[in-house]
């Protein structure tokens, strides 16, 4: 979709809403809209309206696990430009919190589609990326790649 319709399928979006305001797809597409725009609070907060109606859809679960992911490396990004040690230390700890709000998304798609390899990619990834703030990981990352890598 063009940036300039978005505009336009959030005003269809939202009559379509106060039609139905219980339709999870509603809100999946208002989420993948904020999505195109990078908005990624606007996008968790619509992603977790739809799961909260419909919580076993696949790409609902995906789509917010990448929303997750996509903010905590834009707050990364924004961490290794300070050059004071203690303030970057306390802004990479936030994004890495932000990472790991990732994972049981990607877990819950992968439980539901466990063929996908987007879902154990991005999983591995994380766990690998984590693995040293948070030890338990690690386990889970080795998991992950026995499952890459048949």
């Amino acid at each position: 979709m063009r940036c300039n319709r978005i505009p336009e399928a959030f005003s269809y979006i939202n009559i379509a809403k106060g039609k139905d305001p219980n339709n999870s797809a509603l809100f999946w597409a208002e989420g993948v809209l904020y999505m195109k725009q990078e908005k990624w609070d606007d996008a968790i907060k619509s992603l977790t309206r739809s799961i909260e109606l419909k919580g076993d859809v696949f790409d609902t679960q995906f789509n917010i696990g990448v929303c997750y992911y996509n903010k905590a490396v834009e707050m990364f990004m924004k961490a290794n430009e300070i050059m004071d040690a203690a303030k970057f230390k306390v802004a990479q700890d936030e994004a890495n919190s932000v990472f790991v709000k990732a994972i049981p998304y990607f877990e819950k798609a992968n439980s539901m589609k466990p063929e996908d390899t987007d879902s154990l990619r991005n999983l591995k990834e994380l766990y690998f990326r984590l693995r040293t703030a948070f030890p338990e990981y690690q386990a889970k990352y080795d998991e992950v790649m026995k499952k890459l890598n048949k």
